[in-house]
């Protein structure tokens, strides 16, 4: 376990007057420490770590407090072995910028390959709690949680990832190593002291048994469907894209991947809040988790949106002349309360295809009905 590297200081820049090129390097002052700096780069591009340490090194001698430099240095000797001196030269870069949570990930890669994964998972926190998004930062914690036997919080940090960057690959392998650890790992064993265990409150009661039927009966997100392949591909190119989170959030659910089906559902609705339809598959998939109360408030929002049927039309007069008594029966396509049974894959079709402007949904409704009708007066 190596960690991701934020290479983000590894800029290329245009040579300055002062500067030329000979044999594909870059030849500068002796006063210019950003040249130095350039310089190294190009070196720690081309493998040549240990000329690309002593340029970061003369420009450190430089200017002291270049905290990119320092930053650099540290994924020089990083690559060299030489981890301890890595972990002290990350420890200066932060200590001349608080806010550099690239500093503060890599000082967790060094501290990982250090064997001292306590200290590791300190510094992944700073460098989210400074950037909550970056995605580096939530995978490398996740790996060093993972490292401790921590497979739940793991889970947690790699969920925190899939939901910024859906289609990251490794975060997606780790994810499924983690909870097939977290389901084989045994129960903990009581304390036999007759010392009282602390008393859960019914908020942290609910949210451990979620997450350990969760564990126990989420299955692994499979990486060779190709309709899941295709959904990721697809919500990667159109990230603002309602429709697209709809469609992952259907495949996701005829896989029984429910909580990632429900993941990518929320992001649809953020989306298009008005998706009676959405509202309603969230619902069959909260359901299928055994979360009756939240799948109830997303069916009561679906029909909330759902677009209201016209009248119904005036029975035709039978052969004698008379109205027939006869109640057309009504079958309006919504979710109630109280239902049958639901079957324990999701709908093939993909719910948030249809258009789902006004116009649209009438049309779709009034087409049905006459289906209907035709059937019961002429066939």
């Amino acid at each position: 376990m190596t960690g991701q590297e934020a290479q983000d200081n590894f800029n290329s820049s245009i040579p300055s007057p002062e500067e030329k090129e000979e044999e594909g390097l870059i030849v500068i002052q002796m006063n210019n420490p950003k040249a130095w700096y350039d310089r190294a780069g190009s070196l720690y591009q081309l493998g040549r770590y240990e000329e690309a340490l002593e340029s970061y090194e003369k420009a450190i001698a430089i200017d002291e407090e270049y905290a990119d430099a320092w930053n650099n240095r540290g994924m020089t000797l990083k690559c060299l072995g030489r981890h301890e001196e890595a972990v002290t030269s990350y420890e200066k870069a932060i200590a001349l910028k608080a806010d550099y949570y690239q500093g503060w990930n890599n000082l967790g890669n060094a501290l990982v390959e250090l064997g001292r994964y306590e200290e590791a998972v300190a510094s992944y926190q700073r460098a989210i709690a400074i950037s909550p998004e970056y995605c580096q930062g939530w995978h490398n914690q996740g790996e060093a949680l993972a490292a401790l036997e921590r497979y739940e919080e793991a889970v947690a940090c790699y969920d925190r990832v899939l939901a910024l960057k859906p289609t990251w690959r490794e975060t997606q392998r780790l994810r499924r190593t983690a909870m097939a650890k977290l389901q084989e790992k045994p129960p903990t064993p009581k304390p036999e002291a007759a010392t009282p265990e602390p008393v859960e409150t019914p908020v942290e009661q609910k949210e451990e048994k979620i997450l350990r039927e969760s564990a126990r009966s989420q299955p692994l997100m499979p990486l060779d469907n190709p309709k899941l392949a295709a959904c990721d591909r697809m919500v990667e190119r159109y990230p603002d894209d309602a429709e697209a989170w709809g469609d992952r959030g259907s495949a996701l659910a005829e896989l029984g991947c429910y909580e990632e089906a429900i993941s990518s559902y929320d992001r649809a609705l953020s989306l298009d809040p008005d998706n009676w339809q959405g509202w309603k598959y969230r619902g069959v998939a909260l359901k299928q988790l055994g979360r009756q109360e939240e799948a109830l408030k997303s069916y009561e929002r679906a029909l909330e949106l759902q677009p209201a049927p016209p009248p119904i039309p005036e029975q035709p007069a039978d052969a004698s002349g008379e109205v027939s008594s006869g109640e057309v029966s009504i079958d309006i396509a919504t979710e109630s309360a109280v239902e049958a049974p639901l079957p324990q894959i999701v709908p093939t079709r993909t719910p948030m295809r249809q258009s789902s402007s006004p116009l649209g949904r009438v049309i779709r409704w009034m087409r049905r009905w006459m289906v209907r009708l035709w059937r019961r007066w002429i066939g």
